[in-house]
């Protein structure tokens, strides 16, 4: 085997301290059939202050620029997982919005049916006019009138970001809107299930069965009505504060989210 290091030719088998003219020549069979030259590098330490930053300094610009390069990647990554994730939750949002104000325009009406069947009944009760029969025929347009709407509210999107992490990329301006909306979304369902449960379904149950046999009762119906405005105008009322407050960001104690379009 030859080597070339230090810019000597060092044949194999040649003593190193012997100089190349001592040494029996390689032939031609032997070189083409031998390993092949290589060169064997040798790394010195820097032989000045300048030299040791100039190699210190090509260090730290390889580092940074591979970190430099990862953090644009990561940072690419990330920028399109927080688009991809709000169009997704913007799509959901009209979705929800659109079953919210048809929800709150049920029950707009309902309300006011309400309203003014309560209102007939206990007038006939002043009069002394509103025996059962004549209850019967105030409430019976009414009846279907009577329930509330409750939007099938979907939040797939939004648990989606938040399982997927590409919730915390979006900016914190969006994150705060959608986090408002939905959190309102989930307390808008959970007080609806409280004010439609419980005294007042047993009562609505009972006023069905009444009104199905015929038998309705002027004073039970109009405390009934009367139960059933109470919790649906609250609900109305948090309803159209979950619009208000999607369609142009003011929350429901004035605040302005930064995400309103």
């Amino acid at each position: 085997m030859v080597s070339i290091g230090h810019g000597r030719l060092v044949a194999a088998g040649c003593p190193r301290a012997k100089p190349m003219g001592s040494c029996h020549p390689v032939s031609d069979k032997a070189v083409g059939s031998g390993p092949e030259l290589h060169l064997e590098q040798h790394h010195h330490a820097p032989k000045s202050w300048q030299e040791f930053a100039r190699q210190y300094a090509m260090i730290v610009l390889s580092i940074m620029t591979a970190l430099g390069l990862d953090h644009v990647a990561v940072s690419l990554h990330d920028a399109g997982a927080a688009r991809d994730s709000r169009a997704r939750i913007e799509a959901e949002l009209a979705r929800n919005l659109a079953d919210l104000e048809h929800a709150e325009a049920n029950n707009d009406a309902n309300i006011a049916k309400a309203a003014e069947t309560m209102k007939a009944l206990i007038d006939g009760i002043k009069a002394g006019t509103a025996d059962p029969a004549a209850a019967l025929a105030i409430v019976g347009p009414m009846f279907d009138h009577f329930q509330i709407s409750l939007p099938s509210w979907q939040r797939d999107a939004w648990d989606a970001a938040i399982a997927d992490q590409s919730a915390g990329h979006l900016s914190a301006e969006d994150l705060r809107h959608y986090a408002e909306v939905y959190s309102d979304a989930r307390d808008i369902a959970a007080e609806a299930q409280l004010l439609l449960g419980g005294e007042w379904l047993t009562r609505a149950a009972e006023l069905g069965i009444d009104f199905r046999l015929g038998k309705i009762d002027a004073r039970t119906t109009a405390n009934t009505l009367a139960r059933f405005l109470v919790a649906g105008q609250q609900i109305a009322v948090m309803q159209k504060a979950l619009d208000r407050l999607i369609v142009t960001g003011k929350s429901p104690d004035g605040d302005v989210s930064p995400a309103a379009h």
